[in-house]
């Protein structure tokens, strides 16, 4: 971690360097079934320079999902991590905090799978087989990334109570700027380098 400016992790309830935003947004499904899309969005960190605020969307469109920056003005950087997990409803609304967790996850491919996913080429999953999906080139103001999956299907009956929930967290970092000694703030927050349309660890300069 860069100590220059004595920067801190990513949390929700300490200032960071950068303005970060997440979204999350929660599909539910049964075999058979219709799928239900439920967003729910964090409140916005502080940081030190007051920049431009960054934020996200969520989109659906025709079953595709991808995500937009809604900013202003500025490009960003976006990522995304898929989680699928058994959930046991709690008074009808899987999302409530006392809703209960299957002890082992779903699997995609064999409990259940997209019709696409990362079907064009600037979504990179670093490091490989995370599950953590990056854009690989800056997302203007206003704009979409390209589509990151589509079309998902249950494959398997869900543990007896249980049914599949697929979330989709995404999150966007400005693009542009540096520090004093030229770290970027996707380096700084994220601990990758993206640049020429690859996804790499980064380097810091201290």
């Amino acid at each position: 971690m860069y100590q220059g400016k004595r920067l801190i992790p990513v949390s929700h309830h300490k200032k960071t360097l950068w303005l970060l935003v997440s979204l999350a947004l929660l599909l539910t499904v049964t075999v058979g079934g219709t799928i239900a899309f439920l967003f729910q969005e964090t409140g916005e960190l502080e940081n030190e320079f007051q920049l431009e605020e960054i934020a996200t969307e969520v989109v659906i469109e025709d079953g595709k999902v991808s995500i937009k920056n809604t900013g202003d003005t500025r490009a960003a950087y976006i990522r995304a991590k898929v989680v699928a997990n058994w959930i046991k409803e709690d008074a009808g609304d899987p999302t409530a905090p006392t809703a209960t967790v299957y002890g082992s996850a779903p699997e995609e491919g064999e409990d259940y799978s997209f019709t696409s996913f990362n079907p064009e080429s600037k979504w990179v999953e670093y490091p490989a087989d995370s599950g953590t999906f990056y854009y690989c080139e800056p997302v203007q103001a206003n704009a979409s990334t390209a589509v990151l999956l589509s079309g998902l299907t249950v494959l398997t009956e869900a543990p007896a109570g249980y049914t599949l929930s697929v979330e989709v967290v995404a999150q966007a970092i400005q693009a542009d700027g540096t520090d004093s000694n030229g770290n970027k703030p996707v380096e700084l927050a994220w601990s990758v380098d993206i640049a020429g349309g690859t996804v790499g660890a980064a380097t810091i300069t201290r």
